[in-house]
């Protein structure tokens, strides 16, 4: 299947290195989930699977609230807690402005 898109950034990105912080690379990680998901909506749209490629929506979304969250958000703990895989889940002040915004804007 062709994904002249996808492929397209596939070539742009080829040997490229990415040095950055740990959030940096966090929220980098979490951005290409985004971009393989989207390379796998596209092939299964083409294929006539819209069910499946609509249930990858969730997906893509949740990935890059994480990779915003991980940018902007995230306290140094919460860095220390994500490279350790042990995540406590408490909504801090900036996670809780930051959807509020996303809500307003959207109106």
């Amino acid at each position: 299947m062709e994904n002249p898109i996808g492929e397209k950034v596939l070539e742009l990105l080829d040997g490229t290195t990415f040095k950055g912080s740990i959030r940096e690379n966090f929220a980098l990680m979490n951005h290409y989930v985004v971009f393989d998901t989207q390379r796998a909506i596209y092939d299964l749209v083409d294929l006539g699977h819209v069910g499946s490629a609509k249930a990858l929506l969730r997906v893509i979304f949740e990935a890059n609230v994480k990779a915003t969250w991980i940018y902007q958000c995230a306290s140094e703990k919460q860095l220390e807690q994500l490279q350790k895989d042990a995540v406590k889940s408490t909504v801090n002040k900036k996670l809780f402005n930051l959807v509020r915004w996303l809500m307003m804007s959207r109106k």
